[in-house]
């Protein structure tokens, strides 16, 4: 049936059409809508399909189909299939192998390890481990090298066994030392030393150097605060001969290597000052009897003007030392009691003391040798004057 010319271009609708139910039917605008429809949700999910898949599968202009491309552990493979069963071997023998680590770190069998993690992402300031067992090197440039080190900080070094550098440029040269904060130092002779601080230094062995910048240049030394230096053997510092602090808080001392607090010192001068002006009063009359026999057998104003000067020295010379030993004993008790409350097996206490104008500075060093017995060391100066003690204290 023809509804139209094709040789002149004439053509009609065919309007109000039923959708065909079989084979032979006239199919209507709807019905041709839902096939593109369904065809394009079809393409969609298969490129989807494609793109969850990866590798570049897809398909190309023409229709074909696109076949994945997967790289795994060296080998190319073009199907789900064998990447999946490739991977699954990968990670079946890397879960051994961790299981297998797993069980020698739990049973001590790891022997010689190490660890070093690399400072830059492609490996140009890699840290390093260059010798010894068990080291760890963390950061860019960072090395441990000895057992047991450990370096961790950009450009830090642990030169030899068990030391320890923790920060920017932080340098251990000596065995058994310990640096942390950056661009600290322990020097090569500084064995058994510690530095902690921005610029802290120790050159000496068994120093402690705690402050930025702080420093200790002699064995046994200890530096407290910043820009402190102790340049005295066995010696603790808390600042320098031009910068100087206070210990403060100091609890009243008790035994005879204890810091002494100012109240002490106060009661120490008291007693003092009693005894010397007993001894005032009895050098004066023993001279005053001595120059009246003397005076009774001069001849001349001059001998008596020549003795009586050298009285006058005399009883000048005895007070002064009267007042010497006033500020000897001040200091000294000072320093007793500047150590209360240091529950530290090395205590130092420093004192200070005055007496009639006369000044005095005592220094003390207490030693736990052993959990019931200490040995103790103090001395005082004042001007021309000394006094020293050593002491052993046991407890049981």
């Amino acid at each position: 049936m023809s509804v139209g010319d094709a040789s002149t271009n004439f053509t009609r609708q065919i309007t109000n059409v039923a959708d065909g139910t079989e084979d032979t039917d006239a199919a209507t605008v709807g019905q041709l809508n839902r096939v593109v429809q369904g065809v394009s949700d079809t393409s969609a999910q298969v490129m989807g399909a494609f793109a969850a898949i990866g590798g570049g599968a897809g398909v190309d202009s023409n229709g074909n189909v696109i076949m994945p491309s997967f790289a795994i552990q060296g080998g190319t493979y073009h199907n789900v299939g064998d990447a999946l069963s490739i991977l699954d071997g990968a990670l079946s023998g890397a879960l051994s192998s961790i299981a297998s680590l797993q069980q020698q770190v739990a049973d001590g069998s790891v022997v010689g390890s190490h660890v070093a993690v690399d400072g830059a992402s492609d490996g140009s300031d890699a840290a390093s481990v260059v010798a010894g067992s068990k080291g760890v090197a963390v950061g860019s440039g960072a090395k441990s090298g000895g057992d047991h080190g450990t370096a961790v900080g950009g450009d830090s070094y642990a030169a030899g066994p068990n030391d320890t550098a923790i920060g920017g440029n932080a340098r251990v040269n000596a065995d058994g030392s310990t640096a942390v904060g950056a661009n600290t130092i322990i020097a090569a002779a500084a064995t058994n030393a510690v530095a902690v601080g921005e610029g802290a230094s120790v050159t000496a062995a068994s120093g402690t150097a705690v402050g930025q910048g702080s420093s200790v240049t002699a064995a046994g030394a200890v530096a407290l605060g910043q820009g402190s230096v102790a340049d005295r053997a066995n010696t603790v510092s808390v600042g320098t001969a031009s910068n100087t602090r206070q210990i403060t808080n100091v609890k009243a001392g008790t035994q005879a290597t204890d810091a002494a607090n100012v109240s002490q010192v106060d009661e120490a001068l008291a007693t003092a000052k009693t005894y010397a002006d007993a001894g005032d009063k009895k050098t004066l009359n023993s001279a005053k009897a001595y120059t009246d026999q003397k005076v009774g057998s001069f001849v001349s104003k001059g001998d008596f003007d020549s003795f009586r000067n050298q009285v006058g020295d005399q009883f000048h010379a005895v007070n002064t030392r009267l007042n010497q030993v006033g500020a000897m004993g001040a200091a000294m008790a000072q320093m007793s009691f500047s150590t209360q409350g240091i529950n530290q097996p090395n205590r130092l206490g420093v004192g200070v003391g005055n007496y009639n104008s006369r000044s005095a500075l005592a220094v003390g060093y207490s030693r736990q040798i052993a959990p019931n017995a200490n040995v103790t060391f103090g001395a005082a100066v004042s001007g021309d004057e000394t006094t020293g003690g050593v002491g052993v204290g046991i407890g049981w």
